[in-house]
């Protein structure tokens, strides 16, 4: 009975550990934000508004690097995926680093991320 408790945590842990690898490996590379449902239940549309996460190991706690270009405006920044690979915290350089924006996934595949910050949906679709 022991050997199988301890069997089914080193497997519970490993599958966390996975599923944050595979996380950082899907955002490797350029997205477009293309659209946020705003609280208000109305929709903003960007064109030209681009984030690219390098790719790394996902370990939990070291942020990868990342650019957002806003219409010709780049600015560099962080990201980490948390321990579950649930959320991606998204950290501007020019910003506070105590400011950071938490965004929960609520369903990614290789092409399209969706997640929600605190009042808003943002919708994403690889380049």
């Amino acid at each position: 009975m022991q050997r199988f408790l301890l069997f089914t945590v080193v497997l519970l842990l490993s599958a966390a550990c996975v599923k944050k690898q595979v996380v950082v490996n899907r955002l490797a590379g350029t997205w477009n934000f293309t659209k946020s449902l705003n609280k208000d239940g109305t929709y903003s549309y960007f064109t030209n508004y681009t984030y690219c996460f390098s790719s790394g190991d996902a370990d939990g706690s070291t942020y990868l690097n990342m650019t957002v270009n806003n219409n010709g405006v780049e600015t560099s920044g962080k990201y980490l995926v948390n321990k579950k690979g649930e959320e991606i915290y998204l950290m501007n350089d020019s910003n506070d680093p105590n400011q950071i924006d938490t965004l929960v996934i609520e369903d990614m595949d290789k092409n399209s991320l969706v997640g929600h910050v605190p009042g808003y949906i943002w919708f994403f679709d690889k380049q």
